[in-house]
């Protein structure tokens, strides 16, 4: 098992990020120290990213950036995790079936993870596939969690015994539809794992956090977007909208994609003069910067370092996706328990855009 540790504060991790790193990952000293320079310099995303790279496992890595909490992260590939063919043992073609309750290393063959950081291997764990929908019946939804330290009740759902404190446990379970154990389909096994895989790195590298929808978790995640990310929305949005009225109905595609993200989140209650949300419970919740860095990790997971250090502008790590992935400065960071939420680092994004020349 892989005992859970107190998260520490955000200044307190802005300190140690230089440990984490190169902790987890062969050249991240190096790199993180070029990424310092660089940023310095005045560089690009994109710029630090392909450089600090040079530094890293060409094999695994691609390359280094910031999150929405404003931590490193090294952009390694997930090409070589698989769900191990043993796993399917369990799984009855047409009836599906749960898997034991055992260490993760049975069910999943991911040599980088079980490398850089061995205990993983040893996480408490269960894979579930359904069973297959008869006529009428509606298949079953994928899903999954890992539960970090800070849990919300004293009962372990895995086993049904009062949970033993200081250990981490991951659940998936695949969409009904998917019976391939390894497909690369949107909610198939493996991608839950890759979704799940991620909040685990959170939570040993010390980044911000994935959320919850259930129970309390969910109203304290509800609460604090209203809280957070509704004022800021709505500044944004009136922002660039009296902008946008100012230059005859126009912005720029920068200033558009803000625009269209900050009109999609800012949904206000009928009657409550724009101060509570409507948004629906399941756009607030992939708007917390761990969910949001965890759905991307599985849309990821297929390939190599090489085809990452490729993708394009709009598909890298940081980039906005409309409908999808809000901007950094629009998502809502977790730190868990004792950290709490609050939101990232403005860092003057709004007044630039506001200060912008129109490209015509």
């Amino acid at each position: 098992m892989i005992p859970f540790k107190v998260n520490p504060k955000r200044e307190e991790l802005v300190k140690q990020i230089g440990f984490w790193n190169p902790r987890m990952v062969k050249g991240g000293a190096e790199a993180l120290e070029l990424m310092k320079n660089l940023e310095g310099e005045g560089a690009t995303r994109r710029e630090i990213y392909d450089e600090t790279g040079k530094k890293l496992d060409p094999k695994v890595d691609a390359g280094m950036f910031r999150g929405a909490d404003d931590l490193p992260r090294v952009h390694s590939s997930d090409e070589m995790m698989k769900i191990k063919k043993e796993t399917g043992q369990f799984f009855h073609p047409t009836e599906g079936g749960t898997t034991d309750v055992a260490p993760l290393a049975a069910y999943v063959d991911h040599p980088l993870l079980f490398e850089r950081a061995p205990s993983t291997a040893n996480i408490q764990s269960q894979f579930v596939m359904p069973k297959v929908a008869g006529p009428g019946e509606k298949p079953m939804s994928g899903g999954g969690y890992f539960e970090h330290s800070g849990s919300y009740n004293s009962i372990n759902p895995l086993t049904g015994k009062p949970r033993q404190p200081g250990y981490a446990q991951l659940f998936a379970r695949s969409r009904g539809e998917e019976r391939d154990i390894n497909s690369d389909k949107y909610m198939a096994l493996r991608d839950i794992f890759a979704h799940e895989g991620q909040h685990l790195l959170q939570d040993i590298g010390g980044t911000s956090r994935g959320t919850s929808t259930r129970d309390q978790a969910g109203q304290i995640m509800a609460g604090e977007f209203e809280r957070l990310v509704h004022p800021r929305v709505r500044q944004y949005q009136q922002a660039l909208g009296d902008l946008k009225d100012s230059q005859g109905g126009l912005l720029d595609p920068e200033q558009s994609m803000y625009f269209d993200e900050a009109n999609r989140l800012f949904r206000p209650a009928v009657g409550s003069k724009g101060k509570r949300s409507a948004l629906p419970e399941l756009e607030r919740y992939e708007n917390v910067a761990g969910e949001s860095e965890a759905r991307r990790n599985a849309e990821y997971a297929n390939l190599s370092a090489e085809a990452l250090r490729a993708l394009p502008e709009e598909q890298m790590p940081w980039a906005p996706a409309r409908g999808a992935h809000a901007p950094f400065e629009l998502q809502m960071l977790n730190w868990g328990k004792g950290g709490g939420f609050d939101l990232p680092d403005e860092k003057g994004t709004l007044a630039r855009l506001l200060n912008k020349k129109m490209i015509r």
